[in-house]
């Protein structure tokens, strides 16, 4: 989101989660109202060149490209 801050912030903010995505995802998938949010993650991690997925391991003959 263009507000976010530039650089390596990997602390979870559980509140702009619940006050901005939530209600975004709960619009795409309505069912989703009925859920609750019990813990959540932030980090780092290896993303694909491709398609900004991340890399969560080699797959089975391939390399990774990273």
């Amino acid at each position: 989101m263009e507000e976010d801050p530039v650089g390596f912030e990997i602390a979870s903010d559980d509140k702009r989660f619940m006050k901005i995505l939530w209600p975004e995802l709960v619009n795409f998938v309505p069912s989703f109202d009925t859920l609750k949010l019990l813990r959540g993650w932030a980090g780092l991690y290896a993303v694909n060149n491709l398609d900004g997925n991340a890399i969560l391991s080699e797959w089975p003959k391939q390399k990774a490209y990273i």
